[in-house]
């Protein structure tokens, strides 16, 4: 989308000097290259001053002008129009942020109940400036007398003006923290509106690489990255335990406690109204949350107006750039891809899998709240996606992704998007407070509900392709050691063993009844407003659904960090008569707990385990499933004898890999014929 952008100048200045650099090594090397029986260094500086002609040292003196000239110009921009701070005064300046204003870290502030922006983008220029007005509430009990404000450091933000005499007692330049007094406080239930400028201009080129936010075609910024927040910032504080230390600070946890009750009375969930009027060139369309009023051209410049028809969180994105545009309808709801004119590959699929993905959830869940669903391309080229109420952005290697060429049969691009829609209720509506355990109400419910979709729309067999696909990937990581999946944060938790948890669960108690607790859950949440909920709200109402039968097994998914490690050592069949087969499998099973430290503590078993038996046919992963059921299995060796109506090819313990298991490699074998 971009081209070089403005990546190429800057490489150009860099390159220039490291080759004078590189030429004036040469010169010297030539002007030292032994040739010969050169006794010592003294000769060599003899040869030296012989071998230093003219033409040489004319080239030499070139060679340093453009060291000089290239260096003083590189040095210009990353130092001087750019500040240049090591990663050590970036620790030192957020270390003093948090000892001179942590004390204000509970102070009560007014919330955030509406933004409005009037963004002017010169996307030749590299420059935008946004407009801006705060709408604020105090929804507290008490009178507010001060607004603490802080602005971004990557941006130029003005100075605050409220609609009310208010007077700036802290304006502190250097760590972006100032504090507003009003004249007269803001009482409970009153609102004030703050306006203000931020402005995105570039100077030269810094030494940690260009910012891309606006570019010539593909501007993409984040309102979060650049708009300023109300109240002290957690976020700015020094997490490392190491950091902390070095710098005098108390001992902090980097992520909530499960059981820390204020967290889940955070607002950061909250929705706002949002209305923003956009101004960029005549030949670029300008995306922005909420359903487009009106756009026309006036003095050569483009203006669109996007309201939000209904609140949403705090989380969005400007885009501008030379766009096509796709759209359908699908019960009132606009849905769009807004992508590269040159990026075709996905986009009728990714028009098929929002439908889908709106019907089931909708169904399923609750309706959606906005009239319009829109995925918009970025530049980038990376696989990243990210949802934003209404929006969601993906870059431009994800455009690229061809399901049809690859082997594994399945598409990665349909699943991707019912996965991001899903954050349209998973993370967007419901949010979860931001302690242990929050990955598993986002990211992993939203991959559960993008494997429901996938079944229910392109069928179980295409659905199993995708899980193996995902088990493979997840057989990687280095260590079992973990805390369980209830208070974990980390990534594979989030994306792979989160939704596996999900789905073993509903192959196990059914998908109606999982469903159901999860829309349950969805119901008492989805306003936003606190307390939040934690993976123990979603606990429970999974435990509601769930036969005492299978308790067990749902406190091994997710209250303990437990493994199974199941086994087909052999396969035997043998003709039973009346055209069936009765198969054999010699199987070993053993449960293990981990811990954190990566301890296995082994458990008894006596578990409900799936058997399978394949016949030929079926896809490329296993045959066509000829027997599918539950077994009681224990520890140790067992034998398993069923009876099937036709020839098998293969069987195995946990065919599926619903379990968590350490070796799932293993669970299958062929079957040996009399």
């Amino acid at each position: 989308m971009t081209g070089f952008g403005p990546s190429l100048i800057p490489w150009v200045w860099f390159k220039a000097y490291w080759a004078g650099w590189a030429i004036l090594l040469c010169i010297v090397a030539i002007l030292f290259w032994v040739r010969g029986r050169e006794p010592g260094f003294k000769a060599r500086l003899t040869l030296v001053r012989e071998r230093l002609t003219s033409r040489t040292l004319g080239i030499a003196v070139c060679v340093c002008a453009l060291i000089l000239g290239t260096g003083g110009f590189v040095f210009y921009n990353t130092n001087v129009l750019n500040r240049h701070d090591s990663s050590d005064d970036r620790l030192e300046k957020w270390a003093r942020y948090e000892k001179a204003y942590g004390n204000f870290a509970g102070a009560i502030q007014p919330e955030l109940s509406a933004i409005s922006l009037r963004v002017d983008i010169l996307p030749r220029d590299r420059e935008a400036t946004l407009h801006t007005t705060y709408t604020l509430v105090n929804k507290s009990s008490s009178p507010i007398r001060t607004i603490h404000f802080l602005p971004d450091d990557e941006v130029e933000t003005s100075a605050a003006v409220f609609d009310r005499p208010a007077r700036t007692i802290v304006d502190d330049k250097e760590l972006y923290y100032h504090i507003h007094e009003l004249g007269t406080p803001l009482a409970t239930g009153d609102s004030l509106h703050v306006s203000f400028d931020v402005r995105f201009s570039p100077r030269g080129f810094a030494n940690d690489g260009i910012d891309p936010s606006v570019v010539a075609n593909g501007t993409y910024f984040e309102g979060n990255d650049w708009l300023p927040v109300i109240g002290y910032e957690r976020a700015r504080e020094l997490s490392g335990r190491v950091d902390r230390q070095t710098y005098s600070l108390p001992p902090r946890r980097d992520i909530p406690s499960l059981d820390d009750t204020a967290a889940r009375y955070a607002t950061g969930a909250k929705r706002i109204a949002f209305e923003t009027v956009i101004a960029t060139d005549d030949d670029q369309t300008a995306v922005a949350p909420g359903e487009l009023r009106r756009t026309w051209v006036e003095n050569g410049r483009r203006y669109f107006h996007y309201v939000a028809d209904a609140p949403i969180r705090n989380d969005f994105a400007i885009y501008s750039a030379s766009y096509s545009i796709r759209s359908e309808k699908w019960n009132g709801v606009a849905i769009q891809v807004i992508h590269h004119p040159a990026h075709t590959t996905n986009v009728d699929r990714t028009i098929q899998s929002a439908r889908a993905s709106l019907d089931y959830f909708t169904k399923t869940f609750g309706a959606y709240p906005y009239r319009e669903l829109r995925l918009v391309e970025q530049s980038g080229q990376s696989m990243t996606l990210h949802a934003s109420p209404i929006n969601i952005s993906y870059q431009e290697a994800f455009a690229g992704l061809n399901p049809e060429a690859d082997p594994r049969g399945f598409d990665l691009p349909y699943a991707v998007v019912a996965h991001e829609i899903g954050h349209q209720w998973w993370g967007n509506q419901l949010s979860p407070a931001d302690v242990e355990g929050s990955p598993l109400l986002t990211e992993s419910l939203a991959w559960y509900s993008a494997m429901c979709i996938v079944a229910a729309s392109l069928g179980e067999d295409h659905l199993q392709r995708l899980l193996d696909m995902m088990h493979e990937s997840s057989w990687t990581i280095s260590s079992r050691a973990s805390v369980p999946l209830l208070w974990v944060y980390s990534r594979y938790a989030a994306y792979r063993k989160g939704p596996f948890a999900m789905y073993a669960l509903r192959e196990y108690v059914g998908e109606d009844r999982v469903n159901r607790a999860l829309r349950r859950l969805f119901d008492q949440y989805k306003s936003g407003e606190p307390p939040l909920p934690t993976s123990k709200d979603l606990y429970a109402e999974l435990k509601s659904i769930t036969p005492d039968s299978l308790q067990p097994l749902l406190a091994d998914l997710f209250e303990r960090n437990t493994y199974w490690q199941l086994e087909t050592k052999r396969v035997s069949a043998e003709p039973a008569g009346r055209g069936q087969w009765r198969v054999m499998l010699d199987v070993n099973a053993r449960k293990v707990v981990v811990d954190t430290r990566g301890a296995e503590t082994e458990v008894p078993m006596d578990d409900p385990v799936e058997i399978g038996v394949y016949a030929a046919g079926g896809s490329a992963t296993r045959g066509a499933s000829i027997y599918r059921r539950m077994h009681r299995i224990k520890a140790g060796a067992q034998r398993i004898s069923v009876v099937v109506p036709t020839k098998p090819v293969q069987a195995g313990i946990d065919p599926r890999n619903l379990l968590i298991d350490a070796e799932p490699a293993d669970n299958m074998k062929d079957a040996a014929m009399p």
